[in-house]
């Protein structure tokens, strides 16, 4: 579905972060998946209980024909999936020494 040989990475690029309390955040910049830009915000939560490591985990919903993406389906598509996807990561920074 994602065409990962000819596409092998999602690049989002943020254009401002937000605030929403505590350690949240709201990054709003473009995903680009298939090489197909588009504007997306993303929810961001910052740990950092851990002195030498960050972690920074984030979740998205995206439409899949945005990205001109055909939801899978099984059993010749009397099983469908819906438009909406959730994306989610995690990223963990740590110091070196």
């Amino acid at each position: 579905m994602l065409a990962v040989k000819q596409h092998p990475s999602m690049t989002f690029t943020s254009t401002s972060i937000k605030p929403l309390g505590g350690d949240r955040y709201e990054a709003q910049g473009t995903l680009a998946i298939r090489s197909m830009p588009k504007p997306i915000v993303v929810t961001v939560q910052l740990n950092a209980a851990d002195p030498k490591a960050l972690r920074i985990d984030g979740s998205a919903t995206i439409r899949l024909s945005d990205y001109n993406l055909k939801p899978p389906s099984a059993l010749l598509g009397a099983i469908g999936t819906k438009n909406e996807m959730t994306l989610s990561f995690s990223v963990i920074a740590t110091k070196t020494d």
